[in-house]
């Protein structure tokens, strides 16, 4: 019974709920969720209704019962409600379907407007459907959200599934299912869960196939094309995704664009994916960041690079110079850098282009040479892109120059990518209009040369200014993305419509350090030589030990697997950098941003400063020393070549180029073989080699992996010498006494180095042969044979200092030096001529070279073996993993050889026969001096004519000539006669380098000390700059092996007297000290005390030290051969305070130059010391040893009383 007045309360059915209250505050538009299988129920209140229409039906009939009047009343009650509610349902079903008319005209693209699934956080896992039903907007009506889910749910469901077109199928539909599992089993995926075929109006039906996991349905559309052959009813099908009709009309459309692409390139290099047209691989990423001063950011710098994935880094504002090595900016070798330093303070660009993309730098015209620009070429899939940074500092200085600069680098009508800060920040982008001069100038050249702008928020911040750019000639860039703060600049990120091709992550290395030796020795021990070797030729045997152990190296080598490009960070760097990033996007730069980017950065440091310590403490010295000439001087590869005016990328192309110019030094023989004199009435013609002799020299041999072309390299041999001597030793009389070498022998992997130039000239390579460590080791004990026999009978020139035993560069320039100086006490003019050959070693003509041996008392056997040895030879040029095609060495003796040196100082031993002036050589460099110009150029035309007879050549550009005079007063009135070589005047020069060493004409040594205490000082800065972040112990370390001996070299030549130059000298190692001090926090008292705590020696005491060492050497020990004279034994007088070694120097006093030689500097010091000084027995080692318990200091300028 229903009371009038009263609420109706209407039961609920099991499983309903009422519907919560909308909240009026909210906006009117309410998020819902997917999930909305429970209707909405909704209680009508009676108490609300207007019962007056039906209240007029009393009068009418007044007959009807009471009870039936109050239900009428209800009745009228609620059709009036309903009838409102209706009107109500009306109004909004009419909205609802026009919101869902929109909502399906979005859906095809409402994937790239919603987050991605892998970017989610994992915390709140979902289906992507609810995630999708979520972002939609609706009003909160059943119809819209059923209506909604289902299109979600439709988009979720097509990611699970392919379409197979044009296939082979059988007749009976029931049979898909069986034959689509080839298919899978062919893709390695799960087999489909579901198989339809869907009619078309003409042609075969289509095939959909769906999976469980949208992977499998990614994995076979990936794979199809590579796996379609093993599949009988694929072969002639095509594969496409499960698209919607809005999605295939873009599919193919797509594709049509794709093929057009294809035909032009004339090969297959686009595809079609996420329904747009791509290059196949990896889409090439650029980044570009204003630093303000990279040498702090280097660590974030690198694992952005890492997190990013980038290919191209174009910096700017770099702020460094040339103690910067470019080792450290290339991220442990990860890019190939091209910078351009400011020479004054700030500024600087800079270009690091990944190593897997080949590149070439543009040279700017001179004329602009001071603008701040880099611009590189960068070729990927054979089309060239032009990629340039460039930093216009203020914007109040003059663009002209930047713009001239540009349009240079945009007149090749390349495409071109163009990054940098320009500082206009008065350009509205969006209208492209400018309110100041010189930002209109720049925007004229903008709209002039149709580039495009492609960064539209503000890059920095405070005030917001669009001041870096990037601007294209053509449609090349995919995305743009203004990042995060990297200075007080943001980092801009762009994709680039470029694909790289997948480098591989990882090299697989055999380990010979690990290898299992103590099998390989076992195995190698219980052969029996004596029988695998019978009755076979000197090819066969060494064929026969190669087989054996390349089969025991792959049995007993492990592998090691080395990560060639991906880096490992912790995972709280990670962390942080995400965090960083999620900050970044919903606060902004906060200060909680700007915690965590500190946070970051420290963690990074830390990170760096740890694996530098395993590096250079923990690791093994190879490790130190790997590390360091690494960042001292970095190995580069060979890029792109540049041959008249060809670009060569390929390595096969620039191999087979090599070849060719290595090739171009050797000299044809001329068949006119001199008479040449026998010199020797002792012959050496054979030699036995003795199992325990090979075992000695490879015991020698270094523990590295270098590489051969017989593939075993020294360490190898060195760790099996006893049990592989004996079937060596077998080889090497058979050998020798056949005079047959095994082919692999005369074969050299040439390497080309990079000397100094353009790296883009092949003419700017030395190259580097790497032969068999094997021969090697043949070659090791047969130069000791020719050695003895030359130095018993005295057959090498005693004026050659090169490839000598006890015989160096110091000695002979100490023996040129004293022959000067004895030359200028006359006060006469000594004038020397210093002469360079083109190419030597490699211009030697074999049949010459042995006839020169035979005279030598070279024959039989031996001479038979080094004929073999030096004809018939090939090289083999590899770059990058290529090889070029053999070419025949016709000429030359063998590069990377142990006898190739010897060789050749048996072939110009003879250059001096008929010279007069005073001659001396190391190796190939000669020089001639004496005070006698007509003499010189006498002895000039002599060494002319032997080189046209022996087929060598002279390169006059390089010859040089230096007039030593006892005054250089009034230098420019006097005159200096002129000599001439091959028809060519011989300029005259004030200073020149001798082995390492700048002589001037006065004989004063202040232009090559302040050559070395620049390069000294730069060497200290780089190292600063490389050990940011090391150990005290380490920098001391580095100190002593890179820096000390750039001021040591040769210091008992040119060692000063002055106390200017050796406070200069002494500088270095005191601003060092300092540094180090300071850098560690340790309290600096003095210089000396400094000196105490480092374990150091001040430099002066060393040079003392070397020059009492160097004397003892070459007068006592004779481990020094030094032919002048610089001293006289004074007879021995019986004393007991002066030792038995008095002498007294044979080079007057007399002026500065003499004074500061050698013999006169140290004479004193030398004559003072103490009996004790000298060993019993002859040793400069324990000679050193006593000098530390000498004091010495009245000898020395410096004390800590006076510096």
């Amino acid at each position: 019974m229903v009371t009038e007045g009263k609420n109706i309360d209407r039961p609920l059915k099991r499983g309903s709920r009422p519907s919560p209250e909308i909240d009026r505050k909210r906006s009117k538009s309410v998020s819902f969720s997917a999930n909305m299988e429970d209707s909405a129920v909704f209680a009508l209140d009676s108490a609300l209704f207007d019962p007056s229409i039906l209240l007029d039906l009393k009068s009418k009939n007044p007959d009807s019962p009471s009870e039936l009047l109050s239900v009428i009343k209800c009745m009228a009650s609620a059709l009036t409600e309903i009838h409102k509610l209706n009107l109500s349902l009306l109004s909004q079903n009419k909205v609802l379907n026009e919101k869902i008319v929109k909502l399906e005209n979005i859906m095809d693209n409402l994937v790239e407007k919603v987050q991605s699934p892998s970017t989610i956080n994992k915390v709140d896992e979902k289906s992507y459907a609810s995630i999708l039903a979520k972002s939609i907007q609706a009003p909160a009506t059943q119809v819209a959200l059923i209506k909604a889910a289902k299109l979600a749910n439709s988009l979720e469901e097509r990611k699970h599934s392919v379409i197979i077109k044009n296939s082979k199928l059988l007749n009976d539909p029931n049979t898909d299912m069986a034959t689509c599992s080839a298919l899978t089993e062919a893709c390695n995926v799960a087999s489909a869960s579901s198989v339809f075929r869907l009619a078309q109006k003409t042609g075969p039906p289509l095939l959909k196939l769906s999976w469980s996991s949208a992977a499998d349905a990614n994995k076979v559309l990936a794979t199809f094309e590579k796996r379609k052959a093993e599949v009988t009813f694929c072969k002639t099908a095509s594969i496409r995704p499960d698209l919607s009709k809005p999605e295939l009309i873009k599919y193919r459309d797509a594709w049509k664009k794709a093929i057009e692409l294809n035909n032009q390139e004339k090969q297959r290099i686009y595809t079609v994916r996420n329904l747009e047209v791509r290059a196949k691989g990896k889409p090439c990423s650029l980044a570009y960041a204003n630093c303000f001063a990279i040498s702090n950011k280097i660590s974030y710098l690198d694992y952005l690079a890492s997190f990013y994935s980038f290919d191209v880094i174009a910096l700017t504002e770099t702020k460094l110079n040339d103690t910067f090595p470019d080792a450290i900016l290339s991220l442990d070798n990860m890019f190939t850098v091209f910078r351009k330093d400011r020479t004054r303070h700030g500024g600087g660009v800079a270009l690091l282009i990944s190593k897997s993309v080949r590149c070439s730098l543009i040279t700017i015209p001179e004329a602009l040479s001071a603008v701040e620009i880099i611009a590189v070429d960068i070729f990927i899939n054979g089309k060239s892109t032009r990629i340039i940074s460039c930093y216009h500092a203020n914007h109040s200085s003059d663009i002209g120059p930047i713009i001239e600069a540009l349009e240079f680098l945009l007149s090749t009508h390349k495409q071109t990518i163009i990054t940098g800060d320009f500082n206009m920040p008065h350009i509205d982008w969006s209208s492209m209009t400018a309110s100041d001069s010189k930002c209109n100038e720049f925007l004229s050249f903008v709209l002039r040369n149709g580039l495009c702008q492609h960064v539209h928020s503000p890059t920095r911040l405070n005030p917001d200014h669009i001041l870096d750019l990037l601007l294209t000639n053509t449609p090349s860039v995919r995305e743009v993305v203004v990042g995060e703060l990297f200075s007080d600049h943001k980092l801009i990120r762009a994709t680039l419509n470029l694909s790289l091709k997948k480098q591989p992550n990882h090299k697989t290395l055999l380990n010979f350090r690990k290898a299992d030796y103590d099998s390989i020795n076992f195995v190698l021990s219980n052969m029996n030589w004596n029988s695998i070797f019978r009755e076979l030729s000197v090819e066969e045997m060494y064929n026969k030990l190669l087989e054996i152990t390349t089969n025991l190296i792959n049995t007993y080598v492990p592998t090691v697997t080395r990560n060639v490009l991906l880096k490992k960070y912790p995972a709280e760097v990670r962390r942080l950098q995400k965090l960083k990033l999620y900050i970044w996007r919903t606060e902004g730069n906060t200060e909680r941003y700007k915690a965590i980017s500190a946070l970051l950065k420290k963690s990074l440091t830390d990170y760096d400063s740890s694996e530098l310590e395993k590096k250079l403490t923990s690791g093994s010295s190879n490790t130190f020393f790997r590390f360091m000439k690494y960042h001292m001087k970095p190995f580069h590869e060979v890029g792109i070549i540049k041959n008249n005016g060809e670009i060569i990328c390929d390595d096969i192309a620039k191999a087979e180029l090599f070849a060719d110019r290595f090739s171009e030094v050797f000299t044809h023989d001329d068949g006119n073989v001199p008479f040449f004199k026998p010199r020797s009435n002792s012959i050496v013609d054979g030699y036995e080699f003795e199992p325990y002799i090979v075992e000695a020299v490879l015991a020698k041999l270094k523990s590295r992996h270098n590489r051969t072309p017989d593939q075993i390299p020294a360490i190898f041999l060195k760790r099996v010498d006893t049990a592989i001597a004996f079937p060596l030793s077998l080889i090497y009389n058979k050998s020798l006494s056949t005079g047959n070498i095994p082919h692999i022998w005369k074969k050299a992997i040439v390497v080309p180095l990079h000397k100094k130039g353009l790296r883009s000239d092949c003419n700017n390579y030395r190259p580097i042969a790497l032969t068999s460590s094997v021969c090697k080791t043949m070659e090791t004990i047969l130069r000791r044979v020719l050695v003895q026999h030359l130095n018993v009978n005295g057959l090498l020139n005693g004026n050659q200092y090169g490839f000598r035993a006890n015989r160096s560069c110091e000695s002979q320039l100490i023996h040129y030096q004293g022959s000067l100086l004895q030359d200028l006490e006359n006060h006469k003019a000594n004038f020397a001529i210093y002469i360079d050959f083109c190419k030597a070693f490699d211009k030697v003509p074999h049949n010459k070279l042995l006839t020169k041996l035979e005279g030598y008392g070279v024959q039989g056997n031996l001479l038979r073996w080094l004929s073999t040895f030096l004809t018939n030879r090939i090289q083999v040029i590899s770059l990058n993993g290529s090889y070029s095609k053999p070419m025949d060495v016709i000429s030359g003796v063998p590069q990377g050889s142990v006898l190739g040196p010897l060789l050749f100082l048996l072939y110009i031993n003879d250059i001096s026969d008929n010279v007069e002036s005073n001659i001396l050589m190391f190796a190939d460099d000669l020089k001639l001096f004496s005070p006698h110009a007509n003499l010189l150029q006498n002895d000039l035309a002599i060494i002319s004519d032997w080189c046209s007879q022996w087929q060598m050549t002279v390169a006059p550009n390089k010859c040089e000539v230096i007039a030593f005079r006892h005054s250089t007063r009034n230098l420019k009135s006097k005159s200096s006669p002129d000599f001439h070589i091959s028809g060519l005047k011989l300029p005259f020069v004030r200073h020149i380098r001798d082995l390492g060493i700048f002589f001037s004409d006065d004989l004063s040594f202040t232009h090559h000390v302040n050559i070395i205490l620049r390069r000294s000082q730069f060497r200290v800065n780089m190292l600063f700059n490389i050990l940011k972040n090391s150990t005290m112990e380490v920098f001391i370390r580095c100190y002593i092996i890179y820096i000390r001996p750039i001021l040591e070299y040769g210091c008992t030549i040119f060692s000063p007297y002055l106390k200017l130059h050796i406070r200069k000298i002494e500088s270095i190692q005191k601003s060092f000290v300092h540094r180090i001090f300071k850098k560690f926090g340790i309290e600096y008292t003095s210089y000396f005390n400094a000196l105490d705590i480092c374990g150091l020696d001040s430099l002066e005491l060393r040079r003392l030290v070397f020059d009492l060492v160097f004397i003892y050497k070459s007068i006592i020990s004779r481990e020094i051969y030094c032919a002048n004279a610089l001293f006289t034994f004074i007879p021995s007088v019986k004393s007991l305070r002066r030792h038995p070694f008095y002498l007294r120097c044979n080079i007057k006093n007399s002026n500065k130059s003499s004074s500061q030689f050698l013999s006169n500097r140290t004479l004193n010091c030398w004559n003072s010391l103490p009996v004790s000084s000298f060993p019993v027995k002859s040793s400069s080692r324990s000679f050193k040893t006593n000098l530390k318990h000498v004091d010495l200091s009245k000898y020395l300028t410096l004390s800590p009383l006076n510096y």
